[in-house]
């Protein structure tokens, strides 16, 4: 698979809220960081970390705006994220505020794996908009 049909493959398990069809689209050493989980995580964690955010967020999406890949398994894309926290994020209790975010993701695929997959997003202006 292509860098770009895979990164299409992530975001469609992510909107699908199955976080075993995302992991199972990592490399088994493939690492997933955001600025919630800068350290990075994967596997197991990686799954958990899902199943929270779909817990936050019961009616998380995520649209690709724009996505572009090369030939050495590279893909980046824009995306907007619309969900509202009507369950627990963390240990903070659900706001019933509805977010709307603007990211971006950076993706190394390497035998039709993700390989790595860096996604940035303004968490200041999330926490601003769920009030906190």
């Amino acid at each position: 698979m292509s860098a770009r049909t895979v990164m299409e493959a992530y975001f469609d398990a992510f909107n699908k809220h199955d976080p075993e069809g995302v992991a199972a689209l990592f490399a088994g050493g493939g690492k997933y960081v955001d600025p919630a989980v800068s350290v990075g995580i994967k596997g197991k964690a990686l799954k958990d970390y899902l199943r929270g955010h779909y817990v936050a967020f019961p009616d998380a999406s995520y649209r690709l705006v724009r996505a572009v890949a090369d030939r050495n398994g590279l893909a980046t894309c824009e995306w907007r994220f619309k969900g509202t926290n009507t369950g627990p994020l963390g240990d903070s209790p659900a706001t019933n505020r509805a977010v709307e975010v603007l990211g971006a993701s950076f993706v190394q695929v390497k035998g039709g794996k993700i390989a790595w997959l860096h996604g940035y997003y303004d968490r200041r202006n999330l926490l601003k908009q769920l009030g906190k």
